[in-house]
């Protein structure tokens, strides 16, 4: 028997060589939404973090200041509108993601996934909480 050196072995059809040299236009966008998605919710909660009542100290009573005693409500309505429309943004990139993930290199993006969930559960203690003071966008 001779030592054929120039066989090779058949190609197995499910596998490719990967083509792609840098993200597409569709990995492009997902990455973008999980990024504007990031950025809404930044800053939802800083609206929220701002509708609270004021912190009292001594200095500041020392000094003659006075403190909100009340939740801004204006902001609190603006911080769940955000919050909304965070968790829009977090479903239409899983949709993109969804009509991506054909491959086996084809990953779900975990910090949109991570984002849809703190906003969901934002959303939902938001709505228990403040239900009687929030003016619905719809």
């Amino acid at each position: 028997m001779e030592n054929n050196s120039s066989y090779q072995a058949p190609r197995d059809p499910r596998q490719f060589p990967e083509r792609r040299r840098r993200k597409d236009w569709v990995s492009r966008c997902i990455t973008f939404f999980a990024v504007i998605g990031w950025g809404c919710a930044f800053v939802a909660f800083t609206y929220g973090n701002r509708a609270k009542p004021g912190f009292d100290s001594v200095v500041l009573r020392a000094l003659g200041g006075t403190v909100r005693q009340y939740w801004d409500i204006d902001m609190l309505n603006l911080s769940f509108r955000v919050l909304l429309i965070t968790l829009f943004i977090c479903v239409l990139g899983f949709l993109i993601n969804m009509s991506r993930y054909r491959r086996k290199s084809d990953r779900i993006n975990k910090p949109l996934l991570v984002l849809a969930i703190i906003t969901f559960v934002a959303i939902i203690v938001f709505f228990i909480v403040n239900r009687d003071i929030l003016i619905l966008p719809f």
